[in-house]
């Protein structure tokens, strides 16, 4: 009923799928929640992914067209390396409007990605993994980086295996000062060009 009503106004429909699963008696080894679920301290991982296979399969294929699936739970087993995508999850008050402040926070993330969503949209995670000053994704030949927290205005980047040609700005194009060595890739930052937002740089390989 929810997938036709969706389908007859238009709108996308999405799932919510839970990771860990309390009654399910495969996923072990359970995680921090499945501690006090008071089942037996055994289980079959494999048999409770082929359970979870046969569930995601008939969510997504039995109705019709789905805009995609948000799964949650990957807090319960820190270590399993799932990947996840940014998800602003906004709940409508109970006449249906949404909270004027979530309003504002959505409209302010809608500008961010005008500019820079070439930098998140069809990217890959980025061959550094996260640091303590950001992140970084990457798409075809460009490595974009997210510094989200400008420790000083030298960034050094751990070598990911690839020559370097040059370091931009995103937002303006302005060339950046680098040395690339055995050590990795030293960046210059010129305090002009820090956003206390998000600092993003384009390596081009």
């Amino acid at each position: 009923m929810l997938a036709e009503e969706c389908k007859k106004e238009g709108i996308k429909l999405f799932f919510y799928h839970s990771h860990l699963d309390w009654f399910q008696e495969n996923y072990f080894p359970r995680g921090n929640t499945g501690q006090i679920a008071g089942r037996p301290a055994s289980g079959d991982w494999y048999k409770y992914l082929d359970f979870m296979d046969g569930q995601l399969t008939e969510l997504l294929t039995s109705y019709g067209e789905i805009g995609g699936i948000w799964f949650d739970g990957h807090w319960d087993k820190k270590d399993a390396g799932y990947n996840s995508n940014f998800l602003l999850n906004v709940g409508p008050m109970p006449d249906g409007k949404i909270q004027p402040e979530f309003v504002n926070t959505l409209k302010e993330i809608g500008k961010w990605m005008e500019k820079n969503g070439e930098t998140i949209y069809g990217t890959r995670g980025g061959p550094v993994s996260p640091r303590t000053w950001g992140v970084t994704t990457h798409k075809a030949n460009k490595v974009f980086v997210h510094i989200l927290n400008a420790e000083d205005l030298n960034l050094l980047i751990p070598d990911f295996g690839k020559k370097v040609k040059n370091i931009t700005q995103f937002n303006t194009g302005v060339k950046l000062k680098f040395k690339q060595d055995a050590f990795g890739i030293a960046v210059s930052l010129p305090k002009e060009i820090i956003d206390e937002t998000d600092t993003i740089l384009v390596i081009e390989i």
